[in-house]
């Protein structure tokens, strides 16, 4: 077993097709390699990085990419990294050490070329192993808020109760346009803006992800599955005010409430828990934007 580190722009379509193949095998996701190439080179870097795993065959049975992201912390601009598609064959599964062959191979690049971090949202199998052998530190919990427009199409045996939670959906969205504050969460760590918009953006599949946008603020929202289900999840708000934030909300229901009953709001995105003080940034220097810091603490 063997590992190697590249660079998205390094990799010929056909070693991006096997690398899909694998991931097919694994997540039984569809994905082309124009999709692969849209959203790992739109970066600021105009590239990510990947660390595959092959077999004595040179087959690809385990790969993981890091994302690089510029971010603001304390405003000083770093560059962390974004894990992504993290996966090992079922068969490779028993050794352990191929997953942490992947995530050293990746972790060590990631410093090499410079990353002061990297996070990530694990499950609860690769949290258990990173937390275990790679002495990595959870920073935050991802809490979801649940606006049930259509609470049928959560759990079929309560589509009856349809019409009450669509009442009480747009009773709170009724309720929201008494939200005035104008006030800008204010946070330790933050995107560097309008770089973000002008790299990640742009590989945004329309059919999946929404932009809105007006002169005051912007707002992002993708349909994808939570648990099964078909849902509708707001992503970012811009700049996040109880405004925009409510705002937000009304036209991402407003625009999919026919397609797709069931939103949800990632709490790490939008509800920013405050980092106010130094020791704050030691003991959890990202809670805003992740679960896991995978490298050594951000520290000044």
């Amino acid at each position: 077993m063997r590992t190697v580190t590249l660079k998205t722009t390094d990799l010929t379509d056909c070693e991006i097709g096997k690398f899909l193949g694998a991931f097919r095998e694994v997540y039984n996701q569809e994905r082309s390699i124009t999709y692969f190439k849209n959203e790992y080179t739109s970066t600021c870097l105009e590239h990510s990085f990947h660390t595959l795993l092959y077999n004595e065959f040179d087959e690809i049975c385990g790969s993981y990419s890091l994302i690089p992201f510029i971010y603001s912390v304390k405003g000083e601009e770093v560059l962390v990294g974004l894990g992504s598609d993290l996966f090992i064959k079922d068969s490779y599964r028993d050794n352990v050490s191929n997953l942490l062959s992947v995530l050293n191979a990746a972790i060590k690049n990631a410093e090499e070329v410079g990353m002061v971090a990297c996070f990530g949202f694990p499950n609860d199998n690769s949290e258990m192993v990173s937390r275990a052998f790679l002495k990595e530190k959870r920073i935050g919990l991802l809490d979801t808020y649940i606006l049930p427009y259509k609470i049928g199409d959560y759990k079929a045996s309560m589509k009856l109760l349809n019409p009450f939670s669509i009442l009480f959906s747009n009773c709170l969205l009724g309720l929201s346009h008494l939200s005035s504050s104008n006030n800008i969460a204010d946070t330790i760590i933050r995107k560097v803006r309008p770089q973000f918009e002008q790299t990640r953006f742009k590989w945004f599949n329309p059919t999946d992800y929404h932009l809105y946008q007006n002169n005051e603020m912007q707002c992002v929202w993708k349909i994808s599955a939570f648990e099964g289900v078909k849902a509708c999840f707001l992503m970012d708000v811009y700049p996040l005010t109880a405004r925009n934030f409510d705002k937000a909300v009304r036209k991402m229901v407003s625009d999919v409430k026919k397609e797709c009953g069931f939103m949800l709001v990632i709490s790490i995105s939008l509800r920013y828990q405050w980092l106010r003080s130094q020791e704050d940034l030691n003991l959890k220097p990202s809670a805003l934007i992740a679960e896991f810091w995978i490298k050594k603490n951000y520290q000044r």
